[in-house]
């Protein structure tokens, strides 16, 4: 037996005993059953305590149970309850009637309990049906909504990777219109900064079921580059076959810029923009090794300004930091692409040049950066003279180390001061 006790009927009839054995046999099989006598009753009624059900005489005292269907009908609260006519009536035209004004179903009299028994299991049925299916599509419309409300930009491709879905936030992230996506691969945002492998990556961990989180650099319509902290999610049948995929992606491009500068904060120097000390030491390790791979030769200078210090006392510091952003621009003038300058600290510089031929090609680097050096700067309208003194080591042969390379050129650079200043030297 099916449960209907959370099924209540308004059972509306003239004559309440006609209907005690349909009464009886309807609360014995779960239905809660309330009587009117009257029209005027039965529409209060149905206000008041909005059955599920309501079973309908035709033939009442004071309105025709057609009326009554009728207010129930125009009525915002009670037009969705179903109406069910009982008649004795046989004619066509009274059952046409009945629909045109509302009615769902027809119960002839007399009554066959187990009849009227099937109709309102039923009935209940599609009532229990219908407000499954409107909770289902309340969530649904939920559910569009925060997509389309997200911030986040989402899209939906089909197995084969085509654009079946966007929101807005997609669009005004992107730059597209929906027409212009829809049908089309996410390989349209490709930036070109992500290698073949990665995005291979992607796709074979997408295919074996699994989610794939990470971040993107996209393209954005107008050809801007922007960055997407991105979750993208395959989207599974009852069967656990993939039909969809799901990208959810958020734009972080402005925490990668301000992520970017942190770090440059942390590694370069403020005043000149050259490496700072320890990102100096932290690339000339990693060019050791290569350079340890390569058997090739390196060399490394160890600079310090001559005269600086008068600069500073004569003109004030201001003077010196115009004066040591300079002698930074003079000197990334003289080096190649591949050559890697840094302040080490107050007016001391330092570079490496890897993969050089010879010492030769090192030494007349050095003798352009001595001589341009060595030639006047105009600082606050004033004319300065000051000079360097550089010392150099070379891998492998004064050094394995990135400190010892550092230190015989430290110790080169001190005996060109000792030498007369304004010259390089390079140790035995």
């Amino acid at each position: 037996m099916k449960s209907n006790f959370n099924c209540s009927i308004l059972a509306v009839d003239d004559e309440p005993d006609n209907l005690k054995v349909l009464i009886a046999y309807l609360k014995g099989h779960g239905f809660s059953i309330r009587i009117a006598q009257n029209g005027i009753q039965a529409y209060e009624f149905a206000q008041k305590f909005l059955p599920d059900i309501i079973l309908l005489d035709i033939k009442l005292p004071d309105i025709d149970g057609f009326q009554v269907c009728t207010k129930l009908k125009n009525n915002e609260n009670t037009k969705d309850i179903p109406v069910i006519f009982m008649t004795s009536y046989t004619d066509v035209s009274q059952k046409v009637k009945g629909f045109e004004s509302g009615a769902v179903d027809y119960i002839t009299k007399p009554f066959q309990k187990e009849e009227v028994l099937a109709r309102m299991n039923a009935h209940y049925t599609i009532i229990r049906q219908k407000s499954i299916l409107a909770n289902q599509n309340e969530e649904l419309r939920k559910l569009h909504r925060a997509v389309e409300q997200s911030p986040s930009a989402i899209f939906i491709t089909n197995k084969k990777g085509e654009i079946e879905f966007v929101n807005q936030a997609f669009c005004s992230i992107t730059g597209y219109e929906e027409v212009e996506v829809i049908g089309s691969n996410p390989r349209i945002l490709k930036s070109g900064k992500h290698n073949t492998d990665f995005y291979k990556e992607i796709w074979n961990i997408l295919t074996s079921g699994k989610t794939w989180k990470g971040e993107l650099l996209n393209k954005k319509k107008n050809g801007e580059l922007f960055w997407v902290s991105s979750v993208i999610s395959p989207i599974f049948d009852e069967e656990e076959k993939i039909t969809h995929y799901l990208s959810i992606k958020q734009d972080i491009t402005e925490r990668k810029k301000t992520e970017e500068k942190i770090l440059y904060m942390a590694t370069h120097d403020n005043l000149t923009g050259l490496v700072n000390r320890v990102s100096f030491m932290k690339k000339l390790n990693e060019i050791l090794i290569q350079s340890q791979k390569e058997k090739s030769l390196l060399a490394i200078l160890f600079m310090d300004l001559d005269g600086f210090k008068s600069v500073n006392d004569s003109l004030g510091h201001d003077a010196g930091d115009v004066l040591l952003c300079e002698v930074t621009s003079r000197l990334n003038s003289i080096l190649k692409s591949t050559d890697l300058a840094g302040r080490f600290g107050g007016d001391e510089f330092t570079v490496f040049m890897p993969n050089i031929e010879n010492q030769e090609s090192c030494i007349q680097t050095t003798e352009k950066i001595v001589s341009a050096m060595s030639k006047e700067f105009t600082i606050k309208e004033k004319n300065i003279q000051i000079g360097c003194s550089i010392g150099i080591s070379f891998f492998p042969k004064d050094g394995e180390t990135a400190e010892e390379l550092i230190k015989k050129a430290d110790l080169a650079m001190y005996q060109a001061k000792k030498n007369g200043k304004n010259r390089y030297e390079i140790l035995d």
